[in-house]
């Protein structure tokens, strides 16, 4: 009996990711981070005193910030609870907090983890505060930006912000050996392609297990060259800093004349005279094309668009799909790109529909943008617009594939817009009313929900707010002020109708 139980649990073993089977389950297993784990490291200082502080953790991906986080609750034998603050909320940090009070009560502390702290917006980090201040909790948030930009500064000023370092060369080669060791064999990688396979990681040691399991399944004993390496490893989604990234994709748009638009030191477009080129959520690229006369020209323009960014990718060993949304991707796999209004979107659309973050991170589509005349000319094309736009969505309906197998919809692009927000997008009956013009227009979107405001170089959240009481000086997020004209072209962006 002894002996099947055993087996089942070394079963359920075997089904768990490398990268989780790797786990550090001791400090002195942890790699890359002596710098912070050593005797003389703070964190090392901090085990050994036995007293731990709250603690920013800023460092890229995969270099062991969670993993961190609770080691440290072991050692100081405290309740680990984590939380991430792009699914989270009020409601969810309310229970948590009254949670740690009833342990406390009963002597025992808790460590609260939240991962991408930074995306709490800052009412939200100022509710950390009073149990930070009388030891409900210690607090360990995790975060790729920079603390002094993102979190508040009364919270920072309680909490002591640790760098993690990108895992190196010898790191990365000690997490190569482990997974060999696990799996019981080694990894037939010539000199080239373990050097390639390390680039590709970029210090993201959680990325590297993961492309080690994917190798171990799939190569079996061959040897695997440089070029089998790329053939066997051209699923993830590439990241906006990672070699042949995001990031170098757009500046390697300057070789056809398009110049980088940067917010907060980050490429986030390129414009020339084919008009822009922005990024969406998950690094999906839009050719927001220039004014031009017909179609013939616009189909030039897209053509060229194609062209350049496919020679790109040929020499980056990156492809471009065009599908209405990610045929095999989950949320999780897929990157956030560095965008301010990003952060505020991805924290809202879940309080408002089931689909939001979908449609940000996983959707893509082609949109057509018509000029007008006058008001009579834009109310003409509006109509016959929003009256063809279900014979547009069926025509080219392209997303039938959700994570690798059939979804049972032509157009799941479409349905995941149908529980996006129902503030902002859909079908607009109004507009087919007696007396629909720019006034009726401007009606609805002072309806629509704001997102934030644009001010000094950063976004701030006013998701969910009015814009009419904005237009009052009576907006929560900026009491007292007024919009420009700034303010409203900004508001206008951010309806998502069918037309």
């Amino acid at each position: 009996m002894s002996d099947l139980f055993a087996s089942v649990a070394n079963d359920q073993q075997s089904l768990r990711p490398l990268a989780d089977r790797l786990r550090p389950a001791t400090i002195d297993m942890v790699v890359g981070q002596d710098h912070l784990l050593g005797p003389d490291g703070p964190l090392g200082r901090m085990i050994a005193g036995g007293k731990l502080s709250s603690l920013v953790l800023w460092g890229p991906p995969g270099t062991g910030k969670t993993t961190i986080a609770r080691l440290l609750a072991n050692h100081a034998e405290l309740s680990f609870e984590q939380i991430s603050a792009i699914f989270s909320g009020v409601a969810d940090l309310k229970k948590v907090f009254e949670a740690a009070k009833v342990r406390r009560m009963g002597g025992r502390g808790t460590l609260l983890f939240v991962d991408e702290i930074h995306r709490f917006n800052r009412s939200q980090q100022d509710g950390f505060l009073p149990y930070v201040e009388d030891g409900t909790v210690t607090l360990v948030g995790a975060t790729t930006e920079n603390p002094s930009f993102e979190i508040n500064s009364a919270l920072l000023s309680r909490m002591q912000v640790l760098v993690l370092n990108r895992h190196g060369d010898a790191a990365l080669d000690e997490l190569i050996l482990r997974a060999e060791a696990d799996v019981g064999r080694r990894l037939r990688l010539t000199d080239e392609a373990r050097a390639n396979l390390k680039a590709m990681a970029d210090g993201d040691g959680r990325f590297l297990l993961n492309c080690v399991e994917t190798l171990f399944e799939t190569a079996g004993e061959e040897e695997i060259d440089s070029a089998l390496l790329t053939k066997l490893l051209q699923k993830r989604a590439p990241s906006y800093d990672e070699p042949c990234g995001i990031h170098d994709i757009l500046m390697n748009l300057r070789e056809f004349g398009w110049e980088p638009i940067e917010e907060n030191g980050k490429v986030i477009a390129m414009k020339g005279a084919d008009g822009t080129v922005s990024l969406e959520p998950a690094g999906q690229l839009e050719l927001s094309g220039a004014p031009l006369e017909n179609l013939h020209q616009t189909c030039a323009e897209t053509g060229r668009h194609l062209e350049q960014v496919k020679a790109i990718g040929e020499r980056c060993g990156v492809g471009f799909l065009g599908l209405g949304m990610w045929p095999d991707k989950t949320r999780e796999e897929l990157p956030v790109m560095p965008k301010g209004r990003y952060a505020i979107m991805m924290r809202h659309m879940p309080t408002v529909g089931n689909l939001g973050l979908d449609m940000m991170l996983r959707t893509c589509t082609i949109q057509v943008n018509l000029d007008y005349s006058s008001e009579a000319d834009m109310v003409q094309k509006f109509r016959v617009g929003l009256a063809l736009q279900p014979l547009a969505t069926a025509l080219f309906a392209n997303s039938p594939f959700t994570e690798g197998k059939p979804n049972g919809f032509l157009s799941y692009r479409s349905h995941i817009w149908s529980d996006t927000d129902p503030h902002r997008t859909g079908m607009l009956p109004f507009v087919f009313e007696q007396g629909f013009g720019y006034e009726r227009w401007a009606e609805y979107m002072l309806d629509v929900p704001m997102y934030f405001v644009f001010r000094d170089g950063k976004y701030i959240d006013a998701a969910g707010q009015s814009f009419r009481d904005f237009l009052d000086g009576k907006l929560p997020a900026l009491p007292g002020e007024r919009p420009t004209a700034s303010d409203w072209w900004d508001h206008l962006s951010i309806a998502f109708p069918e037309v």
